[in-house]
């Protein structure tokens, strides 16, 4: 039995075991010390001891869903690491939450004053063109307008400038329009009145002072265009009919005269018409005469 014990422990020890001699049994308490599973253990510890640390290592050593998490694939190291972690708490403090449907009105403010809106819609700072007079309520409104949209000072400008140059462009298409308007009721007068249109215009104009005394009253249906209406225009001229030949002097008109071309072809045919008239007698001394009138007349019905 002796010999079979000490035949194991050489198997086990090795030659410089058997060769020790006395006091087998104390041997086996070495054994740990030469257990090779305590070296993985001790290799971080030695690694850090020594001021490097495996980031390869440390990696492995995490749970496979973070170790394998994409975020990682570029830190190669443990410094690389803490900066991109400090970077991100920096990042968090300047982080704006968008609000969501459930948000109030005060935290789309915040928000809005977060990204560069100002506080107040006084804050606004941008001045328009001193020629386009704006009056001065209209901005304040549309400031306030802005602000409660949460507009930037730039985004503001933009929306002015566009909402400028639309009314700018209504304006400038109504005027044309306007223009166009008045040019076709003059010339649907001039047809109407023929070499009679001059003198019925002084009338009308005159009659319009006389009829209207008040100069801001007439200055109102002027701007309205209301008072060059072609309809307007020949109740004047009518109207003028009425007042006393003195009434004229004195508006720079002179005696009035001129023929519409209804009243020349009906003054024309009276005469035609008319046995009596030295048109119509060949040795009247003023038959040539009233011939020539009978042809002013037509050419004033009937202008070219």
């Amino acid at each position: 039995m002796l010999s079979f014990n000490k035949f194991r422990l050489q198997d086990i020890l090795g030659d410089e075991g058997g060769a020790a001699g006395g006091a087998p049994a104390a041997e086996p308490a070495a054994e740990p010390a030469a257990e090779p599973a305590a070296e993985p253990a001790a290799a971080p510890a030695a690694a850090a001891a020594s001021g490097e640390v495996d980031w390869a290592a440390i990696r492995q050593s995490l749970p496979e869903e973070l170790r394998d998490d994409k975020s990682l694939s570029t830190i190669n190291s443990i410094e690389g690491l803490v900066k991109g972690y400090v970077h991100s708490q920096k990042s968090m403090g300047s982080k704006v939450n968008v609000p969501d449907k459930h948000a109030t009105e005060e935290d789309w403010q915040v928000f809005f004053n977060k990204v560069g809106a100002p506080a107040t819609a006084e804050e606004y700072d941008f001045k328009p063109d001193p020629a386009l007079d704006v009056e001065e309520d209209f901005l304040k409104g549309f400031k306030e307008a802005g602000h409660k949209a949460g507009l930037l000072p730039s985004q503001l400008e933009q929306v002015f400038k566009h909402y400028v140059d639309y009314v700018g462009g209504l304006n400038t298409q109504q005027a044309e329009s306007m223009q166009a308007l008045h040019d076709g009721d003059v010339s649907d007068l001039k047809k109407e009145w023929g070499e009679a249109f001059d003198d019925n215009s002084k009338a009308a104009n005159v009659a319009f002072k006389e009829l209207l005394p008040d100069e801001g009253m007439r200055k109102r249906l002027l701007d309205d265009g209301l008072a060059s209406h072609p309809s307007v225009v020949r109740l004047l001229a009518n109207a003028s009919k009425l007042f006393k030949e003195d009434t004229f002097i004195g508006h720079g008109e002179g005696k009035l005269g001129g023929m519409t071309p209804a009243e020349a072809r009906a003054k024309a045919t009276d005469i035609e018409l008319n046995n009596d008239h030295p048109y119509r007698d060949k040795m009247h001394p003023g038959h040539k005469a009233a011939q020539k009138e009978v042809q002013d007349l037509y050419k004033i019905a009937y202008p070219e």
